[in-house]
């Protein structure tokens, strides 16, 4: 469980660390609209991998519920709401918990056909410092990749079907 948890805090502290200096850099601001984009979608589905390691975590939200697996496993019914935990991650970053430094625009790509702005950025968080990418939909303002060095993550809004607790 251990992994589970740091593996959520990273990547929250990665997308939503900008949150503290939107004030002061404008170029972080796109990130902090990304997440509560995100978060106001009725239906999302994000695959979680640890690059070393490739230990993988999906995590699903459709009809108000929360679902999740780990490496192809089983899903389950998430025993929390993680759009209540982005929030108080987010709480806590205003707080200035998390520091980001570095915020820029790095240029377009494309995502599943989509047009995206890549968003670079250093994110502290206790004693772990990140270097981090996300890579925000043009046009909806929405999440669609983040990677760092030690985590990938990818972000999906379409076609979420809920799946049935137990099954792969």
């Amino acid at each position: 469980m251990n992994i589970f948890v740091n593996v959520c805090l990273l990547s929250l502290a990665l997308i939503s660390a900008s949150y503290v200096r939107a004030e002061s850099d404008p170029l972080c601001r796109p990130i902090i609209k990304a997440s509560e984009a995100r978060i106001a979608q009725p239906s999302w589905h994000s695959v979680t991998v640890l690059t070393a390691s490739h230990y993988k975590k999906e995590f699903l939200k459709t009809g108000g519920k929360f679902y999740m697996r780990t490496n192809e496993g089983p899903w389950t019914t998430a025993p929390f709401n993680f759009d209540d935990t982005e929030r108080q991650f987010l709480a806590q970053v205003s707080e200035g918990t998390v520091k980001l430094t570095q915020c820029r625009n790095s240029g377009a790509e494309r995502v599943d056909g989509a047009v995206v702005s890549a968003i670079s950025y250093k994110v502290e968080m206790g004693s772990m410092a990140e270097e981090s990418r996300l890579l925000i939909g043009k046009a909806d303002g929405l999440p669609y990749e983040q990677a760092s060095n030690k985590v990938k993550v990818s972000y999906r809004y379409k076609n979420i079907v809920a799946p049935i607790p137990g099954s792969h």
